[in-house]
């Protein structure tokens, strides 16, 4: 007697909204380092700018999830935080350690 398998196939996926990113997981004192230098490169005031994203992440290395070429680094998992930031002309992508360390990442 052969063994039955169940090859029905999965429901599909009827949901398709779009699910906004966290916000308010980032320490004030941090995030008011980020905001003060993407003002600074916007060339406007922080209230001018609207945070997007502020979240407590688990970067897969040392690049923050943002490496450049030709860079070499820690193969460790590293806790840290993912700030987007909207100002008048662009959106400024901010990968962060869980010190507060940040870097803007250009090529997201």
């Amino acid at each position: 007697m052969r063994p039955t398998t169940d090859r029905s196939m999965p429901e599909p996926i009827t949901d398709t909204t779009p699910v906004p990113p966290v916000t308010g997981e980032v320490p004030e004192q941090i995030l008011g380092d980020v905001l003060a230098d993407a003002a600074e490169r916007a060339g406007v005031n922080v209230d001018q700018l609207e945070v997007v994203r502020s979240q407590f992440v688990e970067w897969p290395d040392g690049s923050l999830g943002c490496p450049l070429p030709g860079e070499l680094y820690i193969q460790v998992i590293v806790p840290g935080y993912w700030v987007e930031v909207v100002g008048p002309e662009r959106t400024y992508d901010y990968r962060l350690d869980d010190s507060g360390d940040f870097r803007l990442c250009e090529q997201a």
